[in-house]
């Protein structure tokens, strides 16, 4: 049997968005469905985000991510190289992301 631990630092609350604020001059992946893409959320997080960061969304987002969505993802962060990854929306995008980080690494 393997096993395997993807260590993940989740900030919850009401003041956890204002920690963005504190990210300067990083590449930022931000990992979230279409429907955030185009509701408003992913705005209100970029709202958050300075100016001086480069941000990049990746929007393959489903429940219980195939293979395909984990593997498009792995492409596009060895592409980008970010610096930080955010996770945004519920556990789709935290499993499709811990995923993505995992064998990005590999």
């Amino acid at each position: 049997m393997k096993t395997f631990f993807v260590k993940t630092r989740v900030l919850v609350g009401s003041d956890s968005l204002q920690h963005l604020q504190t990210l300067k001059n990083k590449t930022v992946l931000i990992i979230c469905d279409g429907f955030l893409e185009h509701s408003g959320g992913l705005k209100r997080v970029n709202d958050f985000l300075d100016s001086s960061n480069v941000v990049h969304i990746y929007t393959d987002v489903i429940p219980d991510p195939p293979l395909s969505s984990i593997i498009n993802g792995v492409d596009k962060m060895r592409q980008l190289c970010p610096d930080i990854v955010i996770a945004l929306g519920g556990g789709s995008a935290i499993d499709t992301a811990k995923g993505i980080i995992y064998f990005a690494r590999k």
